[in-house]
């Protein structure tokens, strides 16, 4: 006998009963059809089914096979087990955003003259940094995007524009490609790459996400997200 199949049938009862939670429900309800409304809805799981659909739905035709007809001819391998308890543990303890990219992050004031923050960008690869009014109040992102369409607009007819004296405030930092984003500590990672799609499909860049306590702009930014992040995300998947 193959003891693997007492194991998946007790791993597969147990992710039966994960979705159901992830639902909500307590009737019942086909294994199979709660993942497709797991996969459609805006669950922080969703992104994570949506891309491991084919597998997940593989235990179903699995269990089937097991229970209705062939019981005594699968070989449930090593594989099977480990991949359904991978799965398992993830619906358990979703990886988290701030689990990977919890860091200290620079922020600038409104202040700050342009040609300093420049430099900092320069010495430390900085792509995105925080503005911040003088009541440290959150107003917007400073980006290399930003910078140029601010020196486009403001070059001198000799192509020379003097930095020495403009402020962060002189820039107008909305006028850029790049939109910036909030979410909280608990977002799960599985939901990142959905936002930097749904950014590109409504015609805009999504060049940072912050990381706070509840998602408000108001709280400290405890770490930052940008498209950079993405291999490294799908790195973390499973």
């Amino acid at each position: 006998m193959n003891w693997n199949i007492s194991k998946f049938n007790n791993l597969y009862n147990e992710l039966d009963n994960l979705l159901s939670k992830t639902l909500w429900i307590k009737e019942y309800v086909w294994y199979k059809d709660k993942l497709y409304q797991i996969k459609s809805w805006n669950l922080s799981i969703s992104s994570f089914v949506r891309r491991y659909f084919d597998e997940l739905r593989n235990f179903w035709y699995i269990r089937n096979e097991l229970i209705h007809k062939y019981h005594d001819y699968i070989d449930i391998t090593d594989s099977t087990i480990n991949n359904i308890q991978k799965y398992i543990n993830i619906f358990k303890n979703p990886k988290t955003c701030y689990d990977f990219f919890k860091v200290d992050i620079y922020f600038c004031n409104e202040n700050n003259l342009l040609v300093d923050i420049i430099k900092i960008m320069n010495k430390n690869v900085f792509t995105h940094i925080p503005v911040y009014s003088t009541d440290n109040k959150f107003i917007w992102i400073l980006t290399e995007s930003n910078i140029t369409c601010f020196i486009w607009e403001n070059i001198e007819n000799d192509w020379t524009l003097l930095l020495e004296n403009i402020k962060i405030s002189d820039i107008n930092l909305e006028n850029g490609s790049d939109v910036y984003e909030f979410i909280s500590r608990k977002t799960t990672i599985y939901e990142i790459e959905d936002k930097f799609y749904n950014s590109i499909n409504k015609n805009k860049r999504l060049g940072a996400i912050f990381i706070t306590n509840l998602w408000k702009k108001k709280e400290k930014i405890d770490g930052i997200i940008t498209a950079w992040d993405m291999p490294k995300i799908k790195d973390l998947y499973l």
